[in-house]
């Protein structure tokens, strides 16, 4: 999963303590951390769960190889290995097989247009000690999360919300806003928290913070259906991109499983796994027995039909005990229900 964090201070040398206490709030999110690392007015830090490059040689914070530049990056590059490929027949060199130094490789060959040939799920901060520039980024879905409040030249971000309110600086007052928003939606949409002066990063969006300013832009747009020229019937395109999009997803260096319930969406998102995977595929499931929502039944049909190694947990709700660890990881009001069996499932 990983987490990131940091702080930039144009003003006054950002304290290490204050980025050593948001990292490691994020713990949970990976065991290794990395940092914090200082740059002459940016101080970033980095929980790592190994996916790619199990090695220390993949560690973050990633600097580049004159040491002016810095990343912190969650998520995966899916497309990594072709992007890899242009920039060493370009002369760039390599030290890792991780996806994190191409996107700093990238940057350093493109800049901000990087966004535009990334295929992946990702937040990332970029530190460029030669313009004095943070460049904070989101993937085109907003799957991974980027937090952020900024105070004149000052500017903290993090994966979580919990872990950017151990900068002291940040005020806790509640946003009237991000309240209304949460009795509206049963949740706060971006840019908004539900605190005054703490944002998301929406997604689609970089932002720069750097001499000029702080400026928030989208990169990405969906594509109207005008616009899609492919001839392709709907049915064949969609099955060449369900088909790709699992297919990229199982490069890895660990094992990976499925969550499995037996429907249409987690049943041919395991099919294609078993259809391109090394080795057998795990499944895994929560069953709530004697209920009527029970999908375990399906769910253990799907996995035989497949002969995924299937792996099925009842729930046992113990709610005082669990609602707090829930509520801290969010940081914020989540009125969505069904985010506490993924919980117990993860």
């Amino acid at each position: 999963m990983c987490g990131i964090c940091g702080i930039v201070d144009f003003s006054d040398q950002p304290p290490p303590d204050a980025v050593d206490s948001m990292n490691r709030r994020l713990k949970h999110r990976g065991p290794a951390m990395g940092g914090p690392f200082s740059f002459a007015g940016c101080v970033l830090g980095h929980r790592r769960l190994s996916i790619l490059d199990l090695s220390d040689a993949a560690r973050q914070p990633m600097l580049s190889q004159d040491g002016t530049i810095g990343l912190v990056f969650n998520g995966e590059i899916y497309n990594f290995q072709e992007i890899r490929d242009r920039l060493i027949r370009k002369g760039h060199t390599f030290r890792t097989r991780s996806d994190t130094e191409v996107l700093l490789e990238l940057y350093r060959d493109r800049q901000d247009a990087m966004l535009d040939e990334l295929n992946g799920m990702f937040s990332f901060a970029i530190w460029d000690s030669s313009g004095r520039r943070l460049l904070l980024a989101r993937d085109r879905l907003g799957k991974k999360p980027l937090y952020y409040s900024r105070r004149g030249g000052r500017l903290s971000f993090s994966s979580e919300l919990g872990s950017l309110l151990q900068d002291r600086q940040i005020p806790r007052t509640l946003l009237d806003q991000g309240l209304f928003e949460y009795f509206l939606y049963d949740f706060i949409p971006a840019p908004h928290t539900i605190f005054d002066g703490v944002h998301k990063l929406p997604a689609a969006h970089l932002a720069v913070l750097d001499a000029e300013g702080f400026h928030v832009r989208r990169y990405w747009r969906q594509r109207s259906p005008d616009e899609i020229t492919d001839k392709k019937s709907p049915e064949q395109t969609l099955h060449g991109l369900v088909e790709d999009a699992v297919r990229l997803r199982l490069i890895a260096d660990v094992p990976l499983g499925s969550f499995l319930s037996g429907g249409i969406d987690s049943s041919l998102v395991t099919a294609l796994m078993c259809r391109h995977a090394s080795e057998r595929v795990k499944s895994f499931s929560i069953a709530f027995p004697g209920t009527s929502h029970d999908e375990s039944e399906w769910a253990r049909l799907a996995g035989d039909f497949l002969d995924t190694d299937h792996n099925e947990y009842p729930v046992v709700f113990d709610i005082e005990g669990l609602f707090p660890k829930v509520v801290r990881h969010f940081g914020e009001p989540f009125g969505d229900s069904s985010a506490i069996p993924t919980w117990l499932l993860c």
